[in-house]
């Protein structure tokens, strides 16, 4: 894959080639933006680009500008890099500075100095994104263009195939097309030619399609017209601005609760065609192949019983009654295992369960609680895995992106070897530099929540807190939101 590098800084150009070339990627270089642009309309099938912000000549945020032009737009056309996604790598990392650049249509940031992995682990995100979702779609409408190149740019990470639509009609007919399955509908409210709320409403009524996600965006944060969307078959709404995290993770969800839905459909689907070919050879071997077995068997024991002269006709008709028998009794087999398969099918049946069941880690010091709050968890059928201490706790979420992610963390805010708030803090960084879409829920437990702990807990983003020691009520009623 080719990835082009825009850096007036040729030490910052080394260190990026040696970062990703060993990766197998194919580096080409332009020490400004003016060289940069030239080199998008010359080198053909950029597959993504590093860009710094501040360099002479033409700056970063004037490349982004000139790639939404119409005339640059149609050069690069030419060279199939017009909708190249785009990674900001700059010492200045400010809201406004993210804002301008998301604004124009990069796909994400790495900040100077940046640590050895983190600019491959970001490029990797987007050009060898995470497969599980990677047989869904997403339609993405919006009448402006920038935004369209933002949100395309970003939700590659999900490893989902992406249709653009610039207006309500557009995607419209594309949900019309037979060859095309849209799994999730991402709409801008409003366009200029339908709004989002009249291809909702089209979507559900005139098409009948009430299974498939469709998500807002809007500027407008009045709540009469959001409950307004909602109840004309909205799933979610995000505001204007919005975070890229927060717009992926919002996604990840829904999607990941199609696949699932999908998923239990086909093993549906093809338990009853199953079940079909069970009932064909059922009805195959008890009317088209027992009879007849039985009348050879019958017609020979007619000739023995009667002892017809000559031992040749008598040696014959034991080997046809005995070779009947053999074939009648592998036949009765054959039928008695197809009448256990409703049984079996069963069993298959729960494997789409077993896909489904949440991981959690309970990190506790003390050991009479962990095994109170494991034993509760038992009537949730998770996957529980223990820490007893802080740095063990750690130690298993670093692991876990190797494997398989948490869903859920309980967290014990007593831990005096390394005191809560700070394990939570180094789980949450863990978090953002290897999984910032996928979010675990953190529980904290305590006992006793006092106001500081419960501001610092709400200033740290942490929804949901337990006291010791844990009732089973109480721990059903957090567990419902999440399971």
């Amino acid at each position: 894959m080719k990835i082009l590098t825009v850096d007036d800084d040729f030490l910052i150009r080394k260190i990026i080639r040696r970062e990703l070339e060993p990766a197998g990627y194919q580096i080409f270089e332009a020490t400004n933006g003016k060289e940069g642009l030239e080199k998008m309309c010359d080198i053909q099938g950029i597959d993504l680009i590093t860009l710094d912000i501040e360099m002479p000549v033409m700056d970063g945020f004037d490349v982004l500008s000139q790639l939404n032009k119409t005339d640059i737009h149609s050069k690069l056309e030419n060279t199939n890099n017009e909708n190249v996604p785009i990674i900001l790598v700059t010492s200045n990392d400010t809201k406004k500075v993210r804002d301008t650049g998301f604004s124009l249509g990069a796909a994400n940031f790495v900040v100077k100095p940046f640590a050895k992995g983190e600019l491959l682990n970001a490029v990797n995100k987007i050009l060898n994104p995470n497969d599980f979702l990677k047989d869904l779609s997403v339609l993405v409408t919006d009448d402006s263009k920038t935004l369209r190149k933002f949100i395309v740019s970003s939700i590659m990470e999900l490893g989902v195939t992406i249709y653009e639509a610039d207006d309500g009609t557009t995607a419209l007919d594309l949900l019309k097309n037979k060859g095309i399955e849209i799994d999730l509908v991402l709409t801008d409210l409003n366009m200029k030619r339908m709004n989002g709320d009249e291809l909702c409403r089209k979507i559900r009524n005139e098409l009948g399609i009430k299974d498939i996600p469709v998500i807002f965006l809007s500027s407008n944060e009045d709540r009469n017209k959001q409950l307004e969307l909602f109840k004309i078959g909205a799933t979610d709404s995000i505001s204007k601005p919005f975070f890229k995290e927060e717009l992926l993770a919002r996604m990840y969800v829904h999607l990941e609760h199609r696949k699932m839905n999908k998923m239990r459909m086909k093993t549906i689907s093809d338990l009853k065609a199953m079940k079909r070919f069970k009932d064909s050879i059922s009805s195959l071997l008890s009317q088209n192949l027992r009879p007849p077995l039985q009348s050879i068997i019958d017609s020979a024991k007619i000739v023995i019983d009667n002892d017809y002269k000559g031992n040749d006709l008598h040696e014959v008709m034991n080997h046809i009654s005995s070779s009947s028998q053999a074939i009648l009794y592998k036949v009765n087999n054959i039928y008695n295992e197809l009448n256990h398969f409703d049984q079996d099918s069963s069993t298959q049946s729960t494997s789409i369960k077993k896909q489904i069941v949440k991981s959690i880690l309970v990190a506790e010091a003390k050991k009479m609680d962990t095994l109170l709050l494991s034993m509760l968890l038992k009537d949730h059928k998770c996957k529980i895995s223990t820490a007893d201490n802080a740095r063990k706790a750690i130690n298993a979420v670093q692991k876990s992106f190797e494997k398989e992610l948490f869903h859920i963390i309980f967290l014990d805010m007593d831990s005096t070897e390394i005191n809560g708030m700070t394990t939570y803090k180094i789980i949450q960084q863990l978090i953002q530099e290897n999984s910032p879409n996928i979010q675990p829920v953190i529980i904290a437990v305590a006992k006793n929540f006092s106001t500081a702990l419960k501001e610092k807990c709400q200033t740290f983003g942490i929804k949901e807190m337990i006291t010791k020691p844990i009732k089973r009520l109480q721990l059903k009623a957090v567990m419902e939101k999440y399971i």
